[in-house]
């Protein structure tokens, strides 16, 4: 199961690249290293006139959206590229849901008691 909108931009970046071997890479081929992707992102946050967001954040959203989605933990593991849930959960995850999510999530699990 992907997060809402994630066929919509797999299918967007394919059209834009379509027999590149990385998602991210120069039009010579060559991938584009983590460094120089931070700084382009910077790039682009500041000319949109948003805060500034790193590679980091990117991954913990990208963790909290399929936890959130009840992602199968192995394939999170996997995609995260970790040999334990708990690090995943314990350093990548941030629970997003608001105050109403919390107690419908509470109710549900404690069977409407």
């Amino acid at each position: 199961i992907l997060p809402p909108g994630a066929i919509d931009l797999i299918a967007q970046i394919k059209k834009i690249n379509p027999f590149g071997e990385y998602i991210f890479q120069r039009p010579n081929g060559n991938r584009i290293h983590g460094r120089e992707f931070s700084i382009r992102l910077q790039q682009i946050c500041k000319s949109i006139g948003i805060k500034p967001r790193t590679l980091h954040k990117i991954r913990k959203t990208y963790a909290t959206m399929l936890l959130n989605a009840n992602v199968d933990e192995k394939l999170i593991m996997n995609q995260m590229g970790h040999t334990d849930i708990s690090t995943t959960k314990n350093f990548y995850y941030f629970d997003n849901h608001n105050l109403e999510d919390s107690r419908r999530i509470i109710d549900r699990a404690l069977g409407g008691f």
